[in-house]
């Protein structure tokens, strides 16, 4: 892969400046919440979040894929590299103020992820997908990375004969109620954990081996997975389509996902 350090660098710095500016607003005593087309909510911070990524990844000179500006593009996608961006992740969260929230940004290459950022305001931290395929995580206490607390993760030790896993699921899209073929798959070879979390921050609890699966059986966009997914790839593992057991694959009409699986596990010891 060709090293991007000025590009991955950018989008750090573009990541805490929208991370520091989200926080201004979530501290504020008012915001402006409405919905979109689609009935989802939107605020304030999720506009100029996308305002100031967009504004700092042209720098590059690269395609930006955003889910706030999507309607200027459409269902199509760039061609060869481009960035895939949701400048706030979990904004239910943000509206509950429970700090599950976060910026996801991500730089493909032919349709892959090769690199991915995913911040976390609230904690002032975020963890990143370097030029040569390493994976930090590194805090941001006055909107500047302190470097003497960035630190390299590893793959974390995966004992596939153990029996207790820990289940990911979405804290405001979890249910249990209906019967479900793959938790019952699961429920099978493992005894499972069940664990909420809000937005793609799952995806940091699966690196640090505070998860071992995240399953979704629901609705989500490209640019809700490909941060995660950058990070999981970089440590040996994907997120998983449920249709082909394959690697999710990305470049797909209307940027919707299939249900999904995302583990640093190999999905034939999963399922």
């Amino acid at each position: 892969m060709k090293f991007f350090e000025f590009e991955i660098s950018l989008a750090i710095s573009a990541a805490i400046n929208a991370a520091e500016k989200i926080m201004q607003i979530y501290n504020s005593a008012d915001y402006e919440i409405r919905q979109k087309d689609d009935q989802t909510p939107v605020t304030e911070a999720d506009l100029v979040s996308d305002e100031i990524i967009r504004e700092v990844l042209s720098k590059t000179g690269i395609p930006v894929v955003s889910e706030e500006g999507i309607s200027e593009l459409g269902h199509t996608h760039p061609n060869g590299l481009y960035w895939l961006v949701d400048p706030l992740d979990g904004t239910k969260e943000f509206i509950r103020k429970n700090g599950e929230f976060c910026i996801n940004i991500a730089l493909l290459e032919h349709q892959i992820p090769i690199s991915g950022i995913i911040a976390i305001p609230a904690k002032r931290i975020l963890y990143a997908v370097s030029e040569k395929g390493r994976v930090y995580k590194a805090v941001f206490p006055n909107g500047f990375i302190d470097h003497m607390n960035t630190n390299e993760l590893k793959r974390p030790d995966l004992n596939p004969a153990q029996k207790d896993k820990v289940v990911l699921m979405s804290r405001s899209h979890f249910q249990t109620s209906k019967p479900d073929p793959v938790l019952h798959t699961l429920k099978k070879r493992f005894t499972l954990h069940f664990a909420q979390v809000g937005s793609a921050i799952k995806y940091t609890y699966l690196i640090e081996g505070k998860g071992d699966i995240y399953y979704r059986n629901g609705h989500t966009m490209e640019w809700d997975t490909a941060a995660g997914d950058a990070l999981l790839r970089a440590l040996g593992g994907g997120v998983f389509d449920l249709k082909t057991n394959e690697k999710l694959q990305y470049g797909k009409d209307g940027f919707l996902n299939s249900d999904f699986i995302a583990s640093l596990m190999p999905i034939d010891q999963l399922l």
